[in-house]
């Protein structure tokens, strides 16, 4: 037996080539009858096929475990979850800083409009501004004063009294805001 090994491995000769490179991890291979004695190390940079060991690597990884699919679920998830209430309470503001801003402009343009207004003579009123819906009424705090003042040569006679205006904004899915503004009425006869 022992004659018929040594005539396979002596017939045997090398069909190529390989670099030996000591820095990649080697595998031993138990050899069997047929293989060549190992030689652990060469002189030259090369080593003969037969006499180099077999190389082999761990089969790369190409995926990823469920493990560790889930490990990550448990350490993301949570972290989503706060990062949408903080997205959510930010719209939240967004929102409200809007109405705000929209209701500051009702608020100017109603005082705006009742800025001509003499109270003395109209007493109540309602409109639209900025799909707020608005009323208003009058009501006389003071007692009428007479006021001289000259238009040129001219003296213009004047009764006037402080008046309070309520003013009442509505909004169907919002509650009412109300504020009070103060303004002079005059009239020519007391």
């Amino acid at each position: 037996m022992k004659a018929s090994s040594r005539s396979l491995s002596e017939n045997r000769k090398p069909t190529a080539e390989i670099p030996f490179r000591p820095d990649l991890p080697i595998k031993i291979v138990k050899y069997t009858q047929y293989s060549p004695p190992f030689i652990e190390k060469s002189d030259s940079k090369w080593a003969p096929l037969d006499t180099a060991p077999i190389l082999r690597q761990a089969p790369s990884q190409l995926g990823f475990t469920l493990i560790e699919v889930l490990i990550a679920s448990a350490i993301v998830m949570p972290a989503m979850g706060i990062i949408l209430q903080l997205f959510r309470s930010g719209l939240e503001r967004l929102h409200k800083v809007g109405e705000q801003a929209h209701l500051i402009i009702a608020q100017k343009e109603i005082q705006h409009r009742l800025s001509t207004l003499n109270p003395a003579v109209k007493k109540q009123g309602s409109g639209v501004v900025e799909g707020w819906e608005y009323s208003w009424a009058a009501r006389q705090k003071e007692d009428y004063r007479h006021v001289s003042e000259s238009l040129g040569e001219i003296p213009f006679p004047r009764y006037v009294a402080l008046y309070s205006i309520d003013v009442t904004l509505r909004r169907e899915e919002q509650r009412d805001i109300s504020w009070q503004m103060l303004r002079l009425g005059w009239r020519h006869t007391p």
